[in-house]
């Protein structure tokens, strides 16, 4: 259920983003929209918040990810989960954004196995 209430949100996010880039094509995603949908200082807080995002939302997934697979192999540190963690993701990151459609498509379709 939690995967269909987030899908809805998507989908508006994403619906979103398409029109205000129709209206306002320029750079800057979230920036850009609030700054010229709405004002200029709600922009610039909606652009920092959106990169606070970029931010810490890699850090939640490595430190949660570290937290599971050392619960599964708890003879590797946890800040060696950490490292290997983000040492993947920025590798694949690095590579291209196929190279990470195709590794997510591949851990969706392990998780789906494991569930």
């Amino acid at each position: 259920m939690a995967y269909l209430v987030a899908m809805v949100a998507m989908l508006f996010t994403a619906t979103s983003y398409g029109r205000m880039a129709g209206a306002f094509p320029v750079a800057g995603s979230t920036y850009s929209y609030t700054q010229k949908g709405i004002n200029h200082h709600l922009g610039f807080f909606a652009g920092w918040a959106i990169y606070l995002d970029y931010v810490l939302v890699p850090l939640i997934v490595f430190i949660t990810g570290a937290l599971y697979a050392n619960a599964a192999v708890p003879e590797v540190p946890y800040f060696v989960w950490v490292l290997i963690i983000a040492g993947v993701v920025t590798v694949v990151n690095c590579i291209g954004v196929q190279m990470a459609a195709k590794t997510n498509l591949v851990l969706v379709a392990v998780m789906g196995l494991l569930c």
